[in-house]
């Protein structure tokens, strides 16, 4: 059995479905799949499963359904989606989360957990059963790589001798991939009956384990070069950004990591090295596949593999240095860049202040040690959570573990070299290393440094935000402030400092075209964990207002002049990429009143004593009842807070639905159980409307029926399916035909003729088949038709509106016994569209929600209002 974790707006919850659907054909009669969804209705996630297809054209056919007993809660399951595989002998075998975009993958897990010669044992991930697939193809010879992959190979102007390189794939690993050589034919060209002669194809060498999950093509090479030889070769990706990763290394040490799609269409230049001695060098490329997407053409081409000089260099270029060189007799290095702190960034550089940073690997191998880390050296020791922090910082770099040195850090680093058993003065640079710059980019004899790996990440590495005028910056495009997200940040996002100069209250406003973003604002009043330091939330803006569809947010908080604030915008999705811009502006002088949300709306769950589980909102403001009655904000500074208000009109990070919404659903009328809500909802379900359409139709065409019914697709149509023409997204559009039948579809529906009790049984009865008589004990149908309910009692009541006053037909007043609903109701005009608010004071345990047009000011209307209230007491 296979459980997957999910709810209906999880874009990766979506992504992997096609693919479990696929694989799940093959295997039903083996496999079982329960996906479970703790945060929808019964009625969204039948409404979900039964689109599905007319938007991604796979009717999903395995179990789906809401979950109503904590099952997520029980397995712990906080990241969505998550499956979790139980075997033949009832033991939850493999739990893995993220989704898993690819059939390989679920083919991978049916058929390893449905294996006739299958034994029990439980598995950490993935990765633990996929069967690594051993290459098919041949590293051709050293000869055939060398005329194919070096620049000019075999004439005079060639810059690397045959006999000074060398070419191999790694002997000793079967499941190492090679490289081969082969054409990259011209733009729009597909190589299918072309020589390459008329695309312009150039030869070139290529990765081979294309569409291979978890798997790598090596090559490596032997290269002689002298001190001052630069080594380069061009390359052409075609991969997933950020997870399908070409690397470059040389002796084993990362240079380059490439990804992604070539931007310019065309092969680019990669300084792969520059010698600084003479010597033989290791140049290793290897091109690594993750466990998921294929994007692309899932392949890297290399060519031209040449010796330039340094001036030759016309792109930056960084090159990876130890900091640590000449290792004498007794495991002693003798030669150490200077180093100068610089009084800017407050790190210490190689040369002088404007020199590359010097950086410390704490979570990788180093010359201090092949065989543990600083951080596991640390972990154990009395300063382990100042180190931790740092720690923190490098596992976020841009550069994979490094962390820039400052006094504090280099102060730690003696610490851990002591502890690691080495004594000399210097080695704490064992851990260390720098990136050499050889690019001039603006030719005035500077070389533009590689940027701090941690920008952003530390108070003291955070950017500095700009502060706009007020009013002067409209267009979102304009927004001064700009930070672009390329990889997995937690805690999540990047930080930006802003020092106000006034005190007032200020706003902070963003802008995306990718996904939906979040934001905080921290207080540097001991930033050493931002959960302790949070000042404020995000709101996320309304439909209608900036870029809506992307769920931009804003911050307004009063900010007090000389103390450091620091702002962190977020993608919602930590896996988002792409660019967040966000205005600063002062907005007021003493405060500024707006509506914010009491909570940010994170979930977690307790245990009830039924052993079920209940979900409860984490993190907000602490709230207490006054003495009139009405809940407010509990300040930690003992002044009196806001009141507390229910939002009817808008849904919220909490909920889908806004409170009128739930209202009008009948969600809070326990005079009804789930059961007879089904019972309703089965009515006017897409199965249900072709049950009385086909009704319908055999009145209308009699004997030609069944032809007709071919003719038009009658099945296609009801579920979404269209036969018309592609749009510009690529799905079909309804045909002349495809909206007569949907017009027939509507009129046996509002036709008592077909849509009555005695056809809902005997639809039904089709349904249920010969489980019907348990499922109409279960749900008591014909009790639930005459209006008969099983529910505790009403929750409230509509009072009637008054003879004779024209009001809008949603207008009313509803009445609640609930003691937990606010004693503030809001109602919004229907001409102007504003919003009020309004306290009623009546017993707190009888609440009134007014919805209606300003004639509630109508004493007379007011007084029936009292006397209703009255007699509802």
């Amino acid at each position: 059995v296979l459980l997957n974790f999910w709810f209906t707006t999880c874009d990766y919850c979506i992504t992997e479905f096609p693919y479990m659907e696929t694989v799940y054909g093959e295997y039903k009669d083996k496999v079982a799949i329960v996906a479970l969804d703790q945060q929808d209705s019964a009625e969204e996630i039948k409404t979900f499963k039964d689109s599905f297809y007319s938007t991604y054209d796979v009717k999903l056919t395995f179990d789906m359904a809401k979950d109503n007993e904590g099952v997520t809660s029980a397995f712990g399951i906080t990241g969505f989606p998550t499956s979790v595989v139980i075997d033949k002998y009832g033991t939850v075998a493999l739990i893995e989360s993220g989704a898993l975009p690819s059939e390989r993958a679920f083919r991978i897990i049916f058929d390893h957990f449905s294996a006739e010669d299958y034994k029990q044992q439980v598995v950490k991930s993935l990765a633990d059963i996929t069967p690594k697939i051993k290459p098919n193809v041949q590293m051709p010879s050293e000869d055939d790589m060398y005329a194919a992959f070096v620049k000019d190979a075999g004439t005079a102007s060639a810059t690397i001798d045959r006999n000074k390189i060398s070419f191999a794939n790694d002997p000793d690993d079967e499941y190492s991939w090679p490289f081969v050589i082969t054409l990259k034919h011209g733009a729009g060209c597909d190589g299918v009956d072309c020589d390459g002669t008329a695309c312009g194809a150039e030869k070139c060498i290529v990765s081979t384990n294309v569409n291979y999950e978890d798997s790598y093509t090596q090559l490596f090479m032997n290269v002689t070069l002298e001190a001052g030889d630069v080594v380069a070769f061009d390359y052409f990706s075609s991969t997933e950004r950020g997870a399908d990763i070409m690397y470059v290394l040389v002796d084993k040490k990362d240079i380059y990591s490439i990804s992604g799609q070539t931007d310019s269409g065309t092969f680019e230049t990669c300084y792969a090295y520059v010698a600084k001695e003479a010597g033989e060098y290791e140049i290793s490329v290897i091109y690594i596949k993750d466990d998921s997407d294929n994007v692309g053409e899932d392949r890297v081409y290399l060519k031209d593999l040449r010796i330039c000089d340094i001036e030759d260099i016309d792109s930056d270029t960084f090159i990876y240095r130890f900091a640590a060189e000449n290792e004498n007799a007794i495991g002693q290095y003798t030669k150490f860049p200077e180093l100068v702190k610089s009084e800017v960034d407050g790190y210490y550089h190689v040369g002088t202040a404007e020199g590359p940073i010097l950086l410390a690997n704490l979570m990788g191998y180093t010359r201090f040690s092949g065989e543990t880390t600083a951080y596991y050296i640390a972990i154990d020791k009395s300063y382990a959570a100042e180190f931790i922090n740092y720690c923190n910082y490098a596992s976020n770099a841009s550069v994979n573990g490094c962390c820039p040195v400052n006094e504090e850090l280099m102060q730690l680093l003696k610490r851990v070299a002591r502890d690691g058993d080495k004594e000399y003065d210097n080695a704490w640079l064992e851990f260390c290393c720098y990136y050499e710059a050889y690019y001039d980019r603006d030719d005035d004899g500077t070389f533009e440094q590689l940027e701090d790996p941690i920008k952003g990440l530390a108070p003291f590495s955070a950017y500095d935000a700009i502060l706009s005028e007020n009013g002067t910056v409209t267009d979102p495009e304009d927004f001064p402030n700009s930070v672009y997200y390329n990889r997995v940040i937690m805690p999540r996002g990047l930080l930006y400092r802003f020092r106000p100069t006034e005190s007032g209250t200020y706003k902070i406003t963003s802008y995306s075209m990718g996904g939906g973003t979040n934001g905080w604002i921290f207080v540097n009043r001991d930033l050493e964990t931002r959960e302790s330091t949070w000042l404020t939330y995000s709101n996320v803006y309304r439909p209608s207002e900036v870029n809506p569809e992307d769920e931009n947010c804003y911050m307004i908080a009063y900010l007090e002049a000389g103390v450091d604030y620091y702002i962190d915008i977020a993608f919602y999705d930590v896996y988002e990429v792409g660019e967040i811009k966000f205005k600063l502006e002062k907005i007021g002088d003493e405060g500024y009143h707006r509506f914010t949300l009491a909570s940010p709306g994170y979930f977690t769950y307790i245990e009830t004593v039924s052993g079920g589980y209940n979900g409860i909102i984490a993190g907000g403001i602490e709230v207490e009842k006054g003495a009139d009655g009405y809940y407010r904000e509990k300040r930690s500074d003992g002044k009196v807070g806001s009141f507390l208000y229910a939002d009817f009109t808008y849904s919220t990070l909490i909920f889908d639905k806004s409170i009128s919404k739930m209202i009008e659903l009948e969600g809070f009328n326990f005079g009804k159980t789930e059961g007879d809500l089904y019972i309703e909802y089965l009515r006017s379900t897409p199965a249900a409307k072709l049950y009385y359409l086909e009704l319908y139709l055999k009145t209308l065409w009699g004997e030609d029926f069944d032809e007709k019914y071919d003719e038009y697709n009658v099945d296609d149509v009801v579920f979404g399916v269209y036969s018309g023409e592609k749009d510009s997204d690529g799905k079909p559009t309804k045909t002349a035909k495809d909206e007569q039948v949907l017009s027939w579809l509507e009129a046996a529906f509002e036709d008592a003729t077909y849509n009555n009790d005695t056809n809902f049984v005997a639809f039904l009865r089709e349904l249920w088949g010969a489980e019907y008589e348990e499922y109409d004990a279960t749900y008591k149908v014909n009790e639930v038709l005459q209006g008969i309910y099983h529910g505790t009692g009403e929750d409230f009541e509509m009072i009637e509106r008054r003879d004779g006053r024209n009001y809008d037909t949603s207008h009313g007043i509803y009445l609640t016994t609930s003691p937990s609903v606010a004693n503030e109701y809001a109602f919004r005009s229907s001409n102007t569209g504003e919003q009020y608010i309004h306290p009623v004071a009546i017993n707190s345990q009888k609440i009134v929600y007014f919805d209606g047009d300003s004639f509630f000011q109508d004493p007379d209307y007011q007084n029936y209002v009292a006397k209703r209230i009255e007699q509802y007491n």
